[in-house]
């Protein structure tokens, strides 16, 4: 960052940032000048406030020209991100937005740089009410990670859970460390291990379904005869728990079909055999959520 007396070939901001009552202009890495407010940076940035208290004799300061009476900061941010940033400075944008993941990053690497704490957490609050959340979690968990944002991390690694692994490539993944990436996947396999012992649980409770027509199968450990049709079900549902250990496992749960068939089909079990589906699905719903609630994930801040 450098005060500059006259910019190269530049262009002016648009909308807000572009204000008749500005006292200061930032000038950004690809020559568009930002004309903003002093105040609004003070307040924002330890930075920029300590570089507005300097005295105007200091070399930083003297012999400089400026353009329309005010002094041109540049700054290494290009337009894109300097709006972005600014956006959560200004108080006419209470919701600012943005355009993909990588301009978040950028963005906290800025609002890091200058430190500017208040815009780091509103960052953060925006990444766990974006679109990407849901769409791109482990992407989110990376950018988390790289910048300390703990409740962003814990709630982008829980949505990860509902998407098999590897994730989809995401070029964010390539600023996470290899530390963070290990307690995803430690967190990931806890997460497993829970939703393994929870769905055979669920099954056990319907076990005294009477029917002297369907075979059944023995859980010797538990000592319980539960119906094949259920049984073999639920070995279906571990199976995805083991690729999405989340809530909504049945959802995915493309086999389920075939099994409600064999129990519809019986005589003995038709008129229960729904209810018991239904019953499974929601209890395993309540019971993966709260127990994956419940698990520890690492993050180090």
């Amino acid at each position: 960052m450098s005060l500059i007396a006259t910019p190269p070939s530049m262009t002016d901001a648009s909308h807000h940032h572009n204000s008749l009552k500005a006292d200061i202009i930032l000038h950004s890495s690809d020559n568009v000048d930002f004309p903003f407010f002093k105040l609004l940076l003070s307040l924002s940035s330890p930075f920029f406030n300590g570089m507005f208290d300097l005295p105007s004799d200091r070399p930083e300061m003297s012999g400089l020209d400026n353009r329309g009476g005010l002094v041109v900061v540049a700054v290494d941010e290009t337009s894109r991100v300097l709006t972005t940033l600014l956006s959560f400075i200004h108080p006419s944008n209470p919701s600012p937005s943005f355009d993909s993941l990588e301009t978040s990053r950028l963005v906290l690497q800025a609002a890091d740089k200058y430190g500017m704490d208040d815009v780091i957490h509103k960052v953060e609050a925006a990444l766990m009410s974006s679109d990407f959340m849901e769409h791109e979690p482990g992407a989110i968990y990376a950018i988390a990670c790289s910048f300390n944002l703990e409740k962003a991390a814990r709630a982008a690694a829980k949505l990860t859970l509902c998407h098999p692994i590897p994730f989809p490539y995401s070029p964010e993944l390539e600023y996470a460390s290899a530390a963070s990436i290990h307690r995803l996947l430690v967190y990931r396999q806890a997460c497993i291990k829970k939703g393994l012992e929870v769905c055979p649980e669920l099954a056990l409770r319907d076990s005294g379904v009477s029917c002297s027509i369907c075979p059944s199968a023995m859980n010797e450990l538990q000592g319980f005869s539960v119906k094949l049709w259920l049984w073999n079900f639920v070995q279906a549902v571990c199976e995805r728990i083991q690729e999405a250990p989340c809530g909504d496992v049945m959802q995915y749960v493309a086999s389920a079909r075939p099994f409600i068939k064999l129990a519809i089909n019986c005589q003995a079990c038709r008129n229960t055999a729904m209810e018991i589906f239904c019953r499974l699905a929601q209890g395993l719903k309540k019971e993966i959520d709260e127990e994956i609630s419940a698990i520890h994930l690492e993050v180090k801040v």
